[in-house]
């Protein structure tokens, strides 16, 4: 039996029907579970599957996934590959692009060579470099899709007049969404989220898809959806190349090590509120490290509370330039970043660009990977006399709170030395 592989919108379909058994597989396959599930009201709300037996299909992103599967238990089957030409160095389009370095030439030419996929990047690398480049190198239509609307004003100043950008929130039209055979999604990490996986799956039929991030595939659970959407990852430069390649630079990270404090029956939000909002020992160590790091320094907290408090605190102390950036704020007070001290919420966790940053203060504790790389990244593009950039973080003793500090260690210890500094050091 050969089973047809056939596109349906931004579907496959298999001809003939599945068997039971390989129906389970396809099932098993491309199935997950939701992180947490056994707290919601009905935990089978928290299992995912992206077969959809009944109608015999998967989304089109999973199709490498579904031949390896065919592959392994050799079934036959008719291959989908990319039905225009493979590109090659003479690729006509390439003479529009100039200036690329070695790895991003690279992952501009596994793009020219694929329909969809992800680019995995380093913050910093020069993701936007690159797909601006495939986008000047094919010359259509193009849609690049954003988080924020301070990314929007940054794409429009570099590319050509062809290309519509817009934020993920702005797409309410399928209609629209057809009229683009070019679909970039930046910060692609995104896509597991309901609305932009619906605006996935609703893209033109033969629209070639790519998304770029840091941390494409970071997430606790929705990995698979993004990859249902944009497909496997096509590109991938390590971090630890780009700073053993000077394209980086290097960080060491300091874990501040805190006084153990004891919630037993409080829930998550009491604890982060008394211990990160309202921790007297804490904050008094975040003052005490704003004020003897090297400038600038970025303070990433996440409530506009904690912001403002250590704003009014380090403003008493008259010895520092200081300012807090948020969303509250208009889109021109948000690029006041000429200060020595600069505090802001997660607006700065992605698209904004301060190579001159010296010290990075993670005040905002937290365990999401993709949001700690992303912080990361934002201290390692280079800089005149910036050897190597200094990050601070703090070993959270309390409910909670303590696994956090140890995921986030987890994740830098991958690519940084880290040290362990005892509290009143």
């Amino acid at each position: 039996m050969k089973f047809e592989l056939i596109r349906d919108g931004r579907y496959i379909r298999l001809n003939p029907v599945p068997d039971k058994n390989l129906t389970f597989k396809l099932t098993q396959l491309l199935s997950y579970v939701k992180k947490d599930s056994q707290f919601m009201p009905n935990p089978k709300w928290g299992h995912i599957c992206l077969y959809n037996s009944k109608k015999h299909r998967f989304p089109h992103g999973l199709l490498s996934k579904v031949i390896d599967l065919f592959d392994e238990f050799k079934l036959d089957y008719s291959n989908l590959s990319r039905e225009s030409e493979i590109f090659d160095d003479n690729y006509p389009g390439l003479k529009k692009v100039k200036g690329l370095r070695g790895y991003q030439m690279e992952a501009l030419n596994s793009m020219l060579n694929h329909s969809c996929g992800i680019v995995k990047m380093p913050t910093g690398s020069g993701k936007t470099r690159v797909a601006i480049s495939y986008i000047l190198s094919r010359e259509v239509k193009t849609l690049v899709l954003v988080p924020t609307l301070d990314l929007v004003k940054q794409w429009e100043s570099l590319v050509p007049n062809y290309v519509t950008v817009k934020t993920y929130a702005a797409v309410k039209s399928k209609k629209f969404l057809q009229e683009f055979p070019l679909v970039i999604f930046d910060e692609c990490h995104h896509c597991a989220a309901k609305t932009l996986y619906l605006v996935g799956m609703n893209l033109h039929q033969d629209a070639e898809i790519f998304g770029f991030s840091a941390t494409p595939l970071n997430r606790d659970d929705d990995n698979l959806k993004v990859e249902a959407v944009l497909g496997h990852i096509i590109y991938d430069v390590p971090l630890r190349d780009m700073i053993d390649e000077g394209f980086l630079c290097d960080a060491k990270i300091y874990f501040h090590d805190l006084p153990q404090k004891e919630y037993n029956f409080l829930p998550y939000h009491d604890v982060y509120f008394d211990y990160i909002l309202n921790g007297t020992r804490r904050n008094a160590k975040i003052l005490d490290i704003v004020e003897n790091a090297t400038k600038p320094c970025l303070v990433l907290v996440n409530l506009i509370e904690h912001g403002n408090f250590l704003l009014s605190l380090l403003s008493e102390l008259k010895k520092q330039d200081v300012v807090f950036l948020n969303g509250q704020l208009k889109p021109g007070e948000r690029a006041d970043t000429d200060h020595d001290v600069i505090i802001a919420t997660s607006i700065f966790d992605e698209g904004v660009d301060l190579p001159a940053l010296r010290t990075l203060v993670l005040a905002s504790g937290g365990k999401s990977a993709i949001k700690a790389t992303q912080r990361i990244g934002r201290l390692l593009r280079p800089s005149e006399g910036k050897e190597i950039a200094i990050v601070h973080d703090f070993v959270d003793r309390a409910k909670y709170l303590f696994v956090h500090s140890m995921s986030r260690r987890k994740i830098f210890e991958e690519n940084f030395p880290v040290e362990l500094v005892k509290d009143g050091k």
